[in-house]
């Protein structure tokens, strides 16, 4: 009888120390939530900054090329003076 009683206690002991454990084990679930929305707020800026810096380059691209060929304009008119 008596391994019967410390087999209950036992038991009931158990289901005690889970049910002390059932907000660490809600906090286990809810933490992973959190980090994949956060992780998705943090990929969205990412993407728009990649957005942002690939209008920059296009912008600054066109400004080069414009540069280069007043450039390549001013060198001609100045070979042309300096032939006349």
């Amino acid at each position: 009888m008596n391994s019967r009683r410390d087999y209950q206690n036992n038991r009931a002991a158990l289901f005690d120390s889970i049910e002390t454990l059932s907000p660490a084990k809600e906090s286990c679930f809810i933490l992973p939530r959190e980090i994949h929305e956060e992780v998705g707020i943090h990929n969205h800026a990412l993407d728009r900054m990649n957005h942002d810096m690939d209008t920059s380059r296009r912008v600054l691209s066109g400004t080069v090329d414009r540069f280069k060929r007043v450039n390549t304009l001013h060198i001609c008119s100045l070979g042309f003076y300096l032939c006349v």
